[in-house]
């Protein structure tokens, strides 16, 4: 269950916070907070393949199909029947098997070079469309999403290149992007965006994760 679920719907007798919770009632503790979606699940890979299907069956017409492929990370390329897909790592991060599921991934079904990207991504290229889905399980099994990584969605949240390793930082933006990628990913609100909607994070005030140029910016700071 995600945290931001809908809550139930406060009997009128009672007055309620923003998100629906009695008034009279105590915070929730962080111990009784429901657990955060992972951002990796080998089910996103099986939904997108049996997406694919209905597409080539024609059970789904080409929009629904681009808008569906774009939610998984998933572009045309200019060249015919060519594809890139997009990975979504919050803060850029990478673990030693997640760096060796992307390595060998794009050595088994990729046509070029990883790309890392200014938003902290990275990128597969000259991939075929059925590649994409084969992509994807890899990526899944070694832990890494494509999921809202492109299209009108919550994209991938970026920081400070220093994170959680800065000595002027107040707080660690890598764990921060991290629970807010885990609080929006397949959340309802973040499927069909008017836009595509981009986050950053910067531990201090020297705000080297750009706050300034996304659209939700997010700046530590001390109150005297």
């Amino acid at each position: 269950m995600s945290l931001f679920d809908a809550a139930p719907t406060p009997s009128a007798s009672r007055v309620s916070t923003p998100r629906g919770r009695p008034a009279d009632e105590p915070p929730l503790s962080r111990e009784a907070e429901p657990e955060a979606e992972p951002l990796a699940t080998p089910a996103d890979a099986a939904e997108y393949r049996a997406a694919l299907a209905a597409f080539r069956t024609g059970a789904w017409p080409q929009e629904r199909w681009t808008t569906f492929r774009l939610r998984h990370g998933v572009y045309a390329q200019a060249q015919a029947d060519t594809y890139m897909v997009r990975a979504k790592l919050p803060g850029g991060r990478l673990s030693f098997d997640q760096a060796r599921a992307v390595a060998v991934a794009n050595r088994d079904h990729c046509g070029a070079a990883v790309h890392l990207t200014t938003r902290q991504d990275v990128q597969f290229y000259y991939l075929t469309l059925d590649g994409t889905a084969d992509l994807l399980a890899a990526l899944a099994r070694g832990g890494v999403t494509t999921r809202e990584a492109s299209g009108n969605t919550f994209r991938n949240v970026s920081t400070c290149p220093l994170a959680a390793v800065c000595t002027h930082e107040h707080v660690d933006a890598a764990q921060v992007a991290e629970r807010l990628a885990t609080a929006w990913i397949r959340h309802p609100l973040t499927q069909h965006m008017p836009r595509k909607f981009k986050t950053t994070v910067s531990g201090c005030g020297h705000d080297c994760g750009m706050a300034r140029i996304d659209d939700l910016g997010l700046i530590a700071t001390v109150k005297d």
